[in-house]
Formats: structure tokens, C-alpha cells, sequence
């Protein structure tokens, strides 16, 4: 199962990653890199205004 949280502000001081709008992407527990070439999302949230 793929999910998607859409739009969340990220934060992760391991990547350096401060505030950033972004999308992840989650399959089979995981947080992973986003799929390459045509992919199918199963569920979808929308974060707009969330830290994530």
C-alpha cells in the first residue's frame, strides 16, 4: 500500500530539513523516496498547515 501525505511542513534535523512544504511517501510502514515513473497512490492526506 502506497500513501501519500500531501503539503505537511517537515521537519527532520537529521536531513536538514527545516520547515520545508513537501510531500511523503509511506509503503509498508516506511517512509520512502518518492516513486519513480507512473505509480498508483492508494490513500491520500491532505497535511496543508501541519507539522510533520
Amino acid at each position: 500500500m502506497l500513501i501519500k501525505l500531501t503539503g505537511g511542513l517537515v521537519y527532520d534535523p537529521a536531513s536538514g530539513v527545516d520547515g520545508k512544504q513537501q510531500d511523503i511517501y509511506i509503503q509498508n510502514g516506511k517512509i520512502i523516496n518518492k516513486p519513480i515513473g507512473e505509480f498508483q497512490v492508494d490513500k491520500e492526506y491532505d497535511l496543508k498547515g501541519k507539522v510533520v
